[in-house]
């Protein structure tokens, strides 16, 4: 006979040990994964079978905006919010069943590594369609590159441990969420939100929704946004030089 598990149950063993700082960094998805996961844990999902579902979400999501307009941005963003969801409910599932493998995190970092590039240049593609201007394609390519760098700053210094047998342990929390936040970390965090892709494919939703606004428009956009990111990630690519750490919300 089926017996459904609680709730209280999955998320007493499914959360992680720093959930309140993890809520910090991820304000929606980690509030609100813990309910997809209780549903995923009772159906006998397995953690991978909830990355397969991650990494789905997240491309259909990645490729609506290829057809632009205002109604596929919602759809698009929609999934983009549900996949960045499932990204957290992976985790808790295999907590809960206290199974982890090496594939799965391998193949969430990969899913990252695909997903964010691709929304980049599909948001671009589709604004070639919408005013037939080629710009839009070279800055396509230009953008899923500075989303590419901005993520292989961080995956290659983690390589850079493991090839000189350096433990994650030694450099693992130093820049990560306060427990206690104040002004300034909010401050930040929003900053950051803005400053980053999501920030990106908001403004981008908006100005969908006025059939009025000029392509120039959305240029300068899109060539801000390349500047900005290739800003960021020379950042980055600074402080783990130096430091072996960012303050991250990554």
């Amino acid at each position: 006979m089926f017996k459904l598990i609680s709730f209280e149950e999955v998320k007493s063993k499914g959360q992680r040990h720093n959930s309140l700082a993890n809520q910090r960094l991820m304000f929606f998805a980690s509030r609100v994964s813990i309910f997809f996961s209780w549903i995923f844990v009772n159906l006998g999902m397995s953690a991978n079978q909830v990355t397969a579902l991650f990494f789905v979400t997240g491309l259909i999501g990645a490729l609506a905006p290829i057809f632009f307009s205002f109604e596929t941005l919602i759809f698009s963003y929609i999934l983009f919010r549900m996949h960045a969801v499932f990204d957290v409910c992976d985790g808790e599932v295999a907590r809960f069943w206290q199974k982890f493998s090496l594939n799965g995190a391998y193949w969430d970092y990969m899913i990252h590594s695909l997903l964010f590039p691709l929304y980049c240049i599909a948001i671009c593609t589709g604004l070639y369609f919408k005013f037939e201007d080629e710009m839009f394609l070279l800055l396509g390519m230009f953008l899923g590159l500075s989303q590419s760098l901005l993520l292989a700053t961080k995956n290659t210094y983690f390589r850079a441990l493991f090839v000189n047998n350096v433990e994650h342990e030694e450099v693992k929390g130093k820049g990560a969420a306060p427990e206690k936040a104040g002004f300034r970390f909010y401050l930040f965090f929003c900053f950051s939100l803005l400053a980053g892709f999501e920030g990106m494919f908001a403004l981008v939703l908006c100005m969908s929704y006025f059939d009025e606004i000029h392509s120039l428009a959305y240029l300068v956009l899109i060539v801000f946004y390349i500047a900005l990111f290739l800003c960021i990630a020379l950042i980055k690519f600074y402080m783990l030089s130096k430091k072996g750490f960012y303050f991250k919300r990554s």
